[in-house]
């Protein structure tokens, strides 16, 4: 129990730090602690990264990571690959945001079980977005790579 409160209280340092910074971080920032939240089990700084209710990580699949990585990650400016993400129906209406950037993001992760993605390298295009030129980046959705 003790270990459990000590991860708590450090959870929730580092959650309150975050915020503290929040509008210095670039989408790469917000990627990498992205990452690094999930691989720590850090449930209270987690939806700090994440833009309203458009990404869920629910906790069966939280819990079902062992270990992730993140291996890189790197802005997506190709007009073909563009307009095809710009036609899924998960891409955010361009209107509603000041700002939209998309990243192709490579990682390893092991699992308890695969759902919904295998375990190995694995690519995600990460689409980040911010309400206006004072609001912080955030993930508004994942796309998988194929």
């Amino acid at each position: 129990m003790l270990i459990w409160n000590n991860k708590r209280i450090e959870h929730e340092r580092e959650a309150m730090e975050y915020k503290e910074n929040i509008l210095n971080f670039t989408p790469e920032d917000v990627i990498r602690q992205h990452f690094k939240w999930i691989n720590n089990r850090n449930v209270i700084g987690l939806p700090l990264t994440i833009y309203g209710e458009e990404v869920k990580l629910s906790r069966r699949n939280f819990r079902n990571i062992i270990n992730i990585e993140l291996i890189s990650m790197s802005e997506v400016t190709d007009e073909r690959t563009l307009n095809w993400l710009r036609g899924s129906p998960r891409f955010p209406e361009k209107e509603k945001f000041y700002d939209i950037e998309i990243f192709i993001v490579r990682f390893d992760v092991s699992r308890r079980q695969e759902i919904g993605f295998s375990d190995g390298i694995n690519e995600d295009f990460y689409i980040m977005v911010r309400e206006n030129a004072d609001s912080p980046w955030l993930i508004y959705t994942l796309i998988r790579a194929i």
